[in-house]
């Protein structure tokens, strides 16, 4: 019995039709259809008979532009990369969607592809730089942690274009929400229902956002002369701690719960209904972001300032593909969030 011939060797190979054999098909000069198929400038002086007759060679040709060597020709990959420096994304929490759309919108808006650097948060800073300004992305959204404060700072002295989303340290641009100035319009509000003792929750991670927010709310309680006590919860996903629940269970010392984010306040939320306690008539409760949690509907709506995650991380694509493109963009851009009073205080 004759051996088999691997399949490779029994099949005619076809060559892959290259822009000399459009420009046969189409009659049209080859310096015309590489500017077509590269869409240099020079694509504006082409008429749209000629580019017709391009498109349609090229689709009988079933001709596909080599989109790596374009990419090494013109020093663009025509996407954009993300770097979450919390490392874990809960996709459960309606923050990650919230900016996730944002971005995939602007993105397509730009034609621009997404690509998540994932696992580099645990590496070394030299091997996280050095992903980072590889040429698979043309700029890098990043969202930062305290511990990316070195990194931030070495992207800055680099020619990749870099943005910080909902974060600001020094060394590149960033796009944020107004922290101390809603925070503060929170704290007033609390104020002036007549609240002197607030317990406000921290975060586990004293990220930029939420310093500024405690700061906020630390100015407002010292000019009114208003006591205000500060926890942290038992973990990152905002459970209360031991002395949270006796704080709360206890209910003398405080009357009001301010949470640096919903998630937080949620949490609050949850534990007063386990143990039969109301708002706002037992405690007040706010948070920070605006988004909607099964725990509220129409009879129980949360004070909170709301903020538009959406366009937050919008607006950092489109500025980080102006930067891209050789545009200046500003240091700082912040969006404005709106305070929303609800049946928590």
């Amino acid at each position: 019995m004759q051996p088999a011939i691997p399949w490779k060797h029994n099949v005619m190979q076809k060559k892959a039709p290259t822009l000399k054999d459009v420009a046969e098909r189409a009659g049209i000069s080859l310096r015309a259809v590489s500017a077509v198929v590269n869409e240099s400038p020079s694509t504006a002086r082409i008429s749209a008979t000629t580019r017709a007759r391009i498109l349609d060679a090229m689709e009988e040709l079933r001709y596909r532009p080599d989109l790596t060597a374009r990419s090494l020709r013109l020093q663009k990959s025509d996407s954009i990369g993300f770097y979450n420096g919390h490392g874990y994304i809960d996709l459960v929490d309606p923050f990650a969607p919230s900016f996730f759309m944002g971005m995939q919108a602007a993105a397509a808006k730009a034609s621009s592809s997404l690509l998540l650097f994932n696992g580099l948060h645990l590496q070394p800073l030299d091997i996280v730089l050095q992903k980072l300004v590889s040429n698979k992305t043309d700029g890098v959204v990043i969202w930062p942690t305290p511990g990316d404060a070195n990194l931030i700072e070495a992207l800055g002295r680099t020619d990749k274009p870099v943005i910080q989303f909902a974060e600001t340290f020094p060394g590149a641009p960033s796009v944020s929400t107004d922290d101390d100035g809603a925070a503060r319009q929170l704290a007033e509000h609390l104020v002036s229902l007549g609240h002197r003792s607030i317990l406000f929750r921290r975060g586990i991670i004293p990220l930029a956002s939420e310093t500024a927010r405690f700061a906020a709310f630390q100015s407002v309680t010292e000019n009114h002369g208003v006591r205000l006590i500060a926890t942290t919860p038992a973990d990152r996903f905002d459970h209360l701690s031991d002395k949270e629940r006796d704080m709360i269970l206890d209910g003398r010392d405080i009357t009001a719960v301010a949470c640096w984010h919903d998630a937080s306040a949620i949490q609050v939320l949850r534990f007063l209904d386990e143990h039969g306690r109301r708002t706002p008539d037992d405690f007040a409760v706010t948070g920070f972001d605006g988004f909607d949690w099964p725990e509220l509907d129409d009879t129980r709506t949360l004070t909170t300032a709301a903020v538009d995650w959406q366009s937050v991380a919008g607006t950092c694509v489109d500025l980080l593909l102006q930067r891209v493109n050789g545009g200046d963009i500003p240091e700082r851009s912040v969006i404005q969030p709106n305070l929303r009073i609800g049946t928590t205080t």
